[in-house]
């Protein structure tokens, strides 16, 4: 079955750094950001971004948060969609955890076109004040991109440069990291196909407090066949999010992924923005 594509308005952020020496253990970014609208047609498939997943300036102990987005589209095509999740974070002096976990369903003029899911475990330790070792495990499926099941775990390193308020908050960040990952891919039919294999996995991520209640980030991600260096993809995506009331913020999410060898009849990119709010406990 082909993927269904519809119209949206998406509202784009295009941030652009610029690095200065500073102190040995410090990094100052200075940062112009402009925005535009822009329509676009976009699918609905999308790689899963588990940097973004991470919180920097999360609470020692154990935290949770919740959230749930809902999109609507009117007139010429019916599209609906809605999202629900939750996540928890464990912080403590060496090390920091998370777990998320997301299922997501929509319909495109009363036929689902949207149905998938993904579960992600990343925990952390620190080795030096910059230097991070990881370890990580992901399961997902998607319906419309053909996946039945897919299963990841890999271990990574991890190098940190940020800049702190007086609280010791994070206010700008950058950050460095690559490692190696085993992967399990099984097709549903007509591919009906089974891929095992192990992937360099690398990232480049941003983040930026613009101002109180106010962040930026934004991640470029690779991964890369180990046996096949053809067969790579390629993930951008940034986020703005919005602290509006207590515990809840509202977020915007722009997402680009590029697979050089994707499956069958599957294209190789897809464009995605999401909306929502998010609640911690």
């Amino acid at each position: 079955m082909d993927i269904k594509f519809y119209d949206c308005v998406l509202f784009g952020i295009l941030s652009k750094f610029e690095f200065t020496e500073s102190y040995r253990n410090t990094l100052n970014m200075k940062v112009l950001s402009s925005f535009f609208f822009l329509v676009i047609v976009f699918s609905v498939r999308a790689q899963v971004n588990t940097e973004n997943m991470r919180r920097y300036n999360a609470q020692n102990g154990l935290t949770h948060s919740v959230y749930f987005q809902y999109g609507l589209l009117s007139g010429n095509s019916d599209v609906s969609n809605i999202s629900v999740g939750y996540r928890a974070d464990w912080l403590s002096n060496k090390y920091y955890s998370f777990a998320v976990a997301n299922y997501q369903r929509g319909e495109s003029n009363g036929e689902l076109n949207v149905r998938k899911g993904f579960v992600h475990v990343r925990t952390c330790r620190n080795v030096t004040d910059h230097w991070l070792a990881e370890a990580f495990f992901q399961k997902e499926f998607n319906d419309f991109w053909r996946l039945q099941n897919r299963q990841l775990g890999g271990l990574g390193l991890r190098l940190e440069l940020a800049n702190r308020d007086s609280s010791n908050r994070v206010r700008r960040l950058v950050a460095v990291g690559s490692g190696f990952m085993r992967e399990y891919e099984k097709y549903l039919k007509p591919l009906d196909e089974t891929v095992t294999q192990w992937r360099s996995t690398s990232y480049l991520s941003l983040l930026l407090v613009i101002s109180q209640g106010i962040s930026l980030t934004s991640t470029m991600y690779g991964q890369i066949g180990v046996q096949r260096h053809s067969d790579y993809r390629i993930l951008n995506e940034s986020t703005l999010s919005f602290h509006i009331w207590k515990n809840v913020s509202f977020g915007s999410t722009f997402k680009y992924r590029y697979d050089h060898e994707p499956p069958m009849g599957v294209k190789r990119r897809d464009l995605e923005l999401t909306n929502g709010i998010s609640i911690s406990l």
